[in-house]
């Protein structure tokens, strides 16, 4: 028996409710439409899942988990998939039955968080620690990456740096996280694209590690530059668009705008022509002998021209 089955052994529901035969038959019509069914498009199976979980209310759900004790691993993992997908299913049922399911599925899920060891090497344990973090969403059901891949490099653990790497790259929001991991990319073959995925999972935080812009500014390959450049003029250009009071506009675009000033002195085409439309004036002047050098320069004299300091619509208008 593996050591998460072992766990979910202890977890227990109180309920003596039992199913009646209706709900019997109506549980196997839909297990037998799910079985014996022609079509196994896609969009069916989505049909006869969706059936099937509206006639599981937490009654059932109780039932299930105290009844099918060797299955119990198995259950887990639909409930963790069910969590998510209630939040698909119409108004009436989520706010309905879905609601109740979720709250019932919230427990269980709580009850075997409590008992997941923290200091545990199994690949399982920890997937389940992750999984139940990531689903609720909770501050109570944190986990600090930084901590746990400082931790496995202290010990030399490399199944553990790697486990804790990826799944911080896919879910951590600690700048402090990807400046550890950004700093740890040897210079090889493809360091460039992995120092990509981290800057493109860095996106996460709401304040990018400043370590990673600094390095970049000074030094770096062009396409990380890029990388990190269209983060920002991405952000500016969304709040651009929002119906928002001028001036709030402005505070929201204070942070990216003084991140891709940084890059005013940058010497790559790619670079310039993604951050002219969106330099403040004074970060502008910088840019403009560099960018003119990259034969850039109609942008440049039309961003300059734009005396309100808003040069978005020039954005891809000129081609070169």
């Amino acid at each position: 028996m593996s050591q998460l089955k072992d766990i979910l052994s202890t977890v227990s529901v109180d309920s003596d409710w039992q199913p009646d035969h209706q709900t019997l038959m109506d549980l196997f019509k839909a297990s037998a439409k799910s079985i014996f069914c022609d079509n196994n498009s896609y969009y069916t199976r989505g049909e006869r899942g969706n059936e099937f979980a509206i006639l599981m209310n937490p009654n059932a759900l109780a039932w299930t988990w105290n009844n099918f004790y060797d299955n119990r691993g198995s259950i887990f993992e639909l409930y963790c998939r069910y969590y998510t997908w209630s939040d698909y299913y119409s108004p009436k049922f989520k706010n309905g039955i879905g609601a109740e399911n979720k709250e019932f599925i919230k427990g269980i899920l709580t009850d075997v968080w409590n008992k997941l060891p923290d200091d545990s090497d199994s690949v399982e344990i920890k997937q389940a620690k992750v999984n139940i973090s990531t689903l609720l969403d909770d501050p109570n059901f944190e986990i600090d990456y930084t901590k746990r891949l400082t931790q496995a490099y202290i010990e030399n653990n490399k199944e553990n740096v790697r486990f804790w790497t990826d799944s911080g790259l896919a879910r951590s929001k600690d700048s402090d996280f990807y400046s550890m991991v950004w700093s740890r990319v040897e210079r090889s073959k493809g360091y460039t694209d992995k120092r990509d995925h981290i800057i493109s999972s860095a996106e996460k935080c709401s304040v990018f590690p400043e370590d990673i812009i600094s390095e970049l500014v000074s030094s770096g390959h062009a396409k990380n530059k890029q990388s990190v450049v269209r983060i920002f003029t991405r952000r500016i250009e969304e709040t651009k668009r929002l119906s928002l009071p001028d001036e709030m506009i402005t505070e929201r675009i204070a942070y990216p705008q003084s991140v891709i000033g940084k890059f005013a002195s940058c010497e790559d085409y790619g670079v310039q022509q993604m951050i002219l439309p969106h330099l403040k004036r004074q970060d502008l002047m910088f840019a403009a002998p560099v960018a003119s050098k990259l034969g850039l320069n109609r942008l440049v004299e039309q961003c300059i021209a734009r005396k309100d300091g808003d040069y978005s619509d020039w954005k891809g208008r000129y081609r070169y």
